[in-house]
């Protein structure tokens, strides 16, 4: 393709923030998107407890799709209508047939998932479920082919179609086939970037089946099964139970409150060491999610606090520091873990100076590391669109200013992480204080080479925390030349 896949994530959720408005009706709110048409929200009567993206068959959105679009409308959820013939069409128009470009679905349903949970004063943001059938549901799946963790919550389809109606081809490392019709899409390698159902009625095409059951084949881990009765009831029912698992607690017991991801170590006996990641405000995905299995691998187990989650609700430094004293409480005894690296990127780092200088001491003696991964300026302390946006440079610059609260942190527990070509990082202007700095390439993402983060992270705890549980710090030193580290 001529521009990188993460640059089409950028430029589509720049032009989506951009064109994106809504006009409040009695019964709904229209939004204006990048490549949806104009799409019809059925808001609930009170907060939403979901956000449903149900995309109608080939032959477009019917009153059967409006029907069952008010009955989940009226049972809590909001309800994007997409008629699949428009969306398509206007997806296709956007891309010039002169150049060698791809379509990029997910931003529109990211932001639109953002813009209307905030809207209907949701207090807890909820990933949303994509459901469709038929045609439908072949477009559906092919969100999936190019969605990153942490985006859509599940995905519903019934009777599938194999192939993709689109002339265009999507933004995907899914292995792809064009046929008579549209483009039969894989799945990207790995782990599934949310769960999917595949359901099958009678009415089912033959080759949609054939194709789901290929990706079984393969490794992936739809879940498959059969219902009887018509598309419609089957899809409605399978609605139903995705909505009921993504409006479940996140996390354990007495945690169930905080939207936290567990990173089991692999493979090693008990180091002695646990760390708690604070991701970016995209949510537990990509640069925070890799570095989390790194550490893990390593024989360093990790937990994962959710910040798009987490901050949806504006939560104060000593609120955030009294809940890292309970996730600290809590994996410490049960992963026998006396010491702990808190670390955190961008919007995530930003929250640490402030919510660690107000932990108890006793608490503060158990973090040995604080890795701070592009921190910025100032620290916000609940996900607005409009922070989100600033990641594509369309947000603000308010908040607290975090330079003032790093000056009181001990200088040598802090590590500041920054790509060169990142204009945003503090981390150059805190050299000569102590702390240790390390410069990589690249700018905020530093050009994907996670791995080298995750080794300095460990290779800096071989100097900070007792040297019998500082896993693995010789082998993270190993070709560290490519980066700069100084005080």
């Amino acid at each position: 393709m001529r521009r990188s896949f993460l640059f089409l994530i950028a430029a589509a959720a720049t032009a989506a923030a951009a064109a994106i408005a809504y006009v409040q009706t009695a019964r709904a709110i229209r939004f204006e998107a990048d490549l949806l048409p104009r799409p019809h929200v059925l808001m609930p009567s009170g907060a939403p407890s979901g956000v449903v993206f149900l995309v109608s068959d080939a032959k477009g959105w019917q009153a059967e799709d409006q029907a069952l679009a008010e009955r989940l409308k009226g049972r809590g959820a909001a309800v994007v209508a997409i008629d699949l013939p428009s969306w398509l069409a206007k997806a296709t128009a956007a891309v010039d047939p002169k150049d060698d470009d791809c379509t990029y679905l997910t931003a529109d349903l990211e932001d639109l998932s953002h813009r209307i949970q905030r809207a209907g004063g949701a207090s807890v943001y909820r990933l949303p479920v994509v459901a469709g059938r038929g045609a439908g549901g072949a477009v559906a799946l092919g969100v999936v082919a190019q969605s990153p963790f942490a985006t859509i919550g599940r995905t519903v389809v019934v009777d599938p179609q194999a192939a993709v109606p689109m002339k265009t081809v999507l933004c995907s490392q899914a292995p792809r086939k064009p046929e008579a019709g549209g483009v039969v899409y894989g799945l990207q390698p790995g782990p599934l970037p949310d769960p999917v159902d595949a359901i099958f009625t009678p009415a089912a095409d033959a080759a949609g089946r054939d194709h789901v059951d290929q990706l079984v084949r393969e490794g992936f881990a739809l879940s498959v099964s059969a219902a009887g009765g018509s598309p419609l009831a089957a899809l409605e029912a399978g609605i139903d139970r995705a909505l009921a698992a993504v409006q479940a607690p996140a996390g354990n017991g007495d945690l169930s409150d905080l939207p936290i991801v567990e990173v089991p170590a692999k493979g090693h006996a008990g180091s002695g060491t646990m760390a708690i990641i604070l991701s970016g405000d995209g949510g537990w995905r990509d640069l925070d999610r890799q570095i989390g299995d790194m550490l893990a691998a390593k024989g360093v187990p990790v937990i994962g606090l959710d910040s798009l989650k987490y901050f949806w609700s504006e939560k104060q430094p000593p609120q955030i520091a009294a809940d890292l004293s309970r996730i600290i409480d809590h994996y410490a005894a049960r992963w026998r873990a006396h010491q702990v690296i808190l670390a955190g990127y961008s919007f995530g780092a930003d929250a640490i100076p402030a919510s660690y200088n107000r932990m108890k001491p006793e608490d503060k003696e158990r973090i040995a590391e604080i890795a701070l991964l592009a921190p910025s300026a100032s620290a916000d302390f609940v996900f607005e669109v409009t922070s989100w946006l600033s990641s594509f440079g369309l947000g603000g610059d308010d908040g607290v200013p975090t330079l003032p609260e790093i000056a009181r942190i001990e200088p040598a527990k802090l590590q500041c992480f920054y790509g060169v070509d990142d204009d945003e990082s503090i981390c150059p202007q805190l050299k000569g204080k102590g702390i240790e700095i390390i410069s990589t390439a690249g700018s905020h993402h530093f050009d994907g080479d996670y791995q080298r983060l995750a080794d300095r992270i460990l290779a800096g705890l071989a100097g900070r925390g007792t040297p019998a549980r500082a896993t693995s710090g010789a082998a993270a030193s190993e070709g560290a030349s490519e980066t700069t580290a100084e005080r």
